[in-house]
C-alpha cells in the first residue's frame, strides 16, 4: 500500500512540473526589454507581478540583473536588499529603484 501511494505522489508532481514548467517559462520569458538585452535565466515572480532576469559570467564573477514589475506605475517604486553573509537584514546592501 505504501509502495502505490509513493508512487501516485511521485507521479502527481512529475505530471505538475510538466504541466507547470512551460506555463512559467513562456510568462517569464515573453517580456521583450526595449534595449532587445538578453538574459540567461528568468525567475517568474507571481506574487509580485514580476520577473527577475540575470545571467551570471563565473569566470568574470559578472552578475547582470534586470527586474521587470507589470504593474509598475510612476507613483511606484522597487527595493531589493542583498546580505551574502547573513540571514537577517544588518549589513545589506539596497538596490532601489524608480520610473523616471
Amino acid at each position: 500500500m505504501a509502495k502505490s501511494s509513493n508512487l501516485l505522489l511521485c507521479l502527481s508532481v512529475f505530471i505538475f512540473i510538466i504541466t507547470e514548467s512551460p506555463t512559467l517559462a513562456q510568462t517569464c520569458f515573453n517580456y521583450k526589454f526595449s534595449s532587445n538585452r538578453l538574459f540567461e535565466f528568468c525567475n517568474d515572480l507571481p506574487v509580485l507581478d514580476s520577473f527577475l532576469h540575470y545571467t551570471y559570467d563565473s569566470s568574470s564573477d559578472n552578475l547582470q540583473i534586470a527586474y521587470h514589475h507589470t504593474k509598475l506605475t510612476p507613483r511606484k517604486w522597487v527595493a531589493w536588499t542583498v546580505n551574502p553573509t547573513s540571514n537577517s537584514m544588518i549589513g545589506s546592501q539596497a538596490i532601489v529603484a524608480y520610473p523616471q
